[in-house]
C-alpha cells in the first residue's frame, strides 16, 4: 500500500470518527419531552419544569414541557403509551392517572401494564377543609357532627371521578357518615364553594388555592390525609391519628417512561431526576412549598402504583360509583 492510499484511508477514517462523535453529541443533546397531562400552571407542570430546568443544567440536554390536558389526565398518559421508547419522552403526572382507569367501563390503558414507573418525585398532604361557620375544629368533631346531621352536609370536588371526589367517598366509607356531593367542572370553583358555604367540606391539595383561603380565614383546615403530619402544617393532625385508622391519601407527582423502554434508559431517567431532586436549590424550594421529596426506586414506585390502583378499584366497587 503506497503512501497516498494510506493517507486517503487515514483521512476517511478520521472523517468517520468525527461523524460518529458528532452523531453521539447530537444524540446526547436531543431534547427530552416531559409530557404533562394538565394545563400550564398546575402543580405537575411546575414540578416538571423545575426538574426539567435542573436536568438541563446538569446534563446540557434540552428539556421541553409538553402540556396535553384532557380526559382527567388520561389523554396525555395514553399518548405517552404510544411514544417511542427511545429515552426522549417522560410522563409527569398525579394520582389522577391511577384513578381515571378505575372509572371507565372499558379502560383504554392500564398504568400497571402500559407505562414504566421511573420515580415518585414528591408528595404533599391533602387537606380536609371546612367552612368556618361549622362548629368543628378537628376530624373527630366533624364526624360526630355529620352523624348527627345525616345528608345535611355537602362536600365538593372538581368533578365526578376526580381525586377530591374519591378521597371524600373513602372518608364516607371509612366513617359511615352521609354527605351530599356537589361536583364542579374543574378549576378552583369547587374550593371557593366551601368558602361561600355552598358546600361545607372539601378535600384538596394543601398547597393549592384552599391554603390561601384558609390563610385568609375563609376556610378552616381540620386534618391532613397523609400518613404523617405535613411539614407545612406540623400542628394539624392526620385523619388516621384522629380516629380513622387506615385512612391515608396524599397528593403526589411521579414520572413514567413509555412501554418498551430498556432498563438502561429507565435507570438514566431515574438518575437524572433523583440528582435534580437532591440539589439544594430544588430541594429547598420544594420543601419551602410544603412538598416532601421522595425520589424512590422504579421498583418501589411500581409497588406504590399497584397499591394505589387496587385501593381505588375497591372503593369504586364498594361505593357503587358509576363507571363511564
Amino acid at each position: 500500500m503506497n503512501g497516498n492510499r494510506i493517507t486517503r484511508l487515514l483521512t476517511h477514517l478520521s472523517a468517520l470518527i468525527l461523524f460518529c462523535a458528532a452523531f453521539a453529541a447530537h444524540a446526547q443533546r436531543s431534547s427530552l419531552q416531559i409530557v404533562v397531562p394538565w394545563a400550564p400552571g398546575g402543580s405537575a407542570d411546575v414540578i416538571g419544569r423545575m426538574l426539567g430546568d435542573q436536568i438541563t443544567k446538569q446534563t446540557g440536554r434540552p428539556v421541553i414541557i409538553v402540556n396535553q390536558p384532557g380526559a382527567g389526565g388520561g389523554l396525555g398518559a395514553e399518548n405517552v403509551t404510544r411514544a417511542k421508547p427511545d429515552g426522549n419522552t417522560l410522563l409527569c403526572t398525579t394520582p389522577a392517572v391511577t384513578i381515571v382507569q378505575t372509572l371507565r367501563k372499558t379502560p383504554t390503558m392500564d398504568i400497571r401494564r402500559d407505562l414504566i414507573p421511573v420515580t415518585l418525585a414528591v408528595e404533599s398532604s391533602m387537606g380536609l377543609y371546612v367552612h368556618p361557620s361549622l362548629p368543628v375544629h378537628n376530624i373527630r368533631e366533624f364526624i360526630a357532627y355529620a352523624k348527627s346531621n345525616p345528608g345535611k352536609l355537602n362536600y365538593t370536588s372538581s368533578g365526578m371521578g376526580s381525586s377530591a371526589h374519591l378521597y371524600t367517598e373513602l372518608l364516607k366509607q371509612s366513617t359511615g357518615i352521609d354527605l351530599v356531593h356537589i361536583p364542579y367542572s374543574g378549576g378552583t370553583a369547587y374550593a371557593m364553594s366551601v368558602a361561600q358555604n355552598t358546600a361545607q367540606l372539601v378535600i384538596a391539595d394543601s398547597l393549592g388555592s384552599p391554603r390561601a383561603l384558609a390563610a385568609s380565614g375563609r376556610l378552616r383546615l381540620i386534618a391532613v390525609g397523609s400518613a404523617a403530619r405535613s411539614p407545612a402544617f406540623p400542628d394539624v393532625p392526620t385523619v388516621a391519628e384522629s380516629g380513622v385508622p387506615g385512612y391515608e391519601i396524599a397528593y403526589w407527582i411521579g414520572f413514567f417512561s413509555p412501554p418498551g423502554s430498556e432498563r438502561g434508559i429507565v435507570d438514566k431517567h431515574h438518575s437524572d431526576l433523583v440528582s435534580a431532586l437532591k440539589t439544594s436549590a430544588v430541594r429547598d424550594k420544594l420543601v419551602s412549598q410544603g412538598y416532601a421529596v421522595v425520589g424512590n426506586s422504579p421498583a418501589d414506585f411500581k409497588t406504590f402504583i399497584g397499591k394505589e390502583v387496587a385501593k381505588w378499584e375497591k372503593l369504586v366497587q364498594d361505593a357503587n360509583i358509576t363507571k363511564e
